[in-house]
């Protein structure tokens, strides 16, 4: 039997967690990166498109 305290994830979890964590940090920067090239490109009421502000 593993002892441990009951504030520690399982271990599966902490592997999984560790494992996982690059890729998921690498998603979310590529996603955030699409979503502000996305709103750049098209514009929206919040974020106005670089082109405009330049001419």
């Amino acid at each position: 039997m593993i002892r441990r305290s009951i504030t520690t994830e399982p271990p599966l979890m902490q592997f999984m967690r560790e494992v996982l964590e690059p890729f998921h940090s690498v998603r979310k920067r590529l996603n955030l990166e699409y979503r502000m090239r996305k709103s750049n490109a098209y514009g929206s009421p919040k974020h106005p498109p670089q082109r405009a502000a330049q001419l």
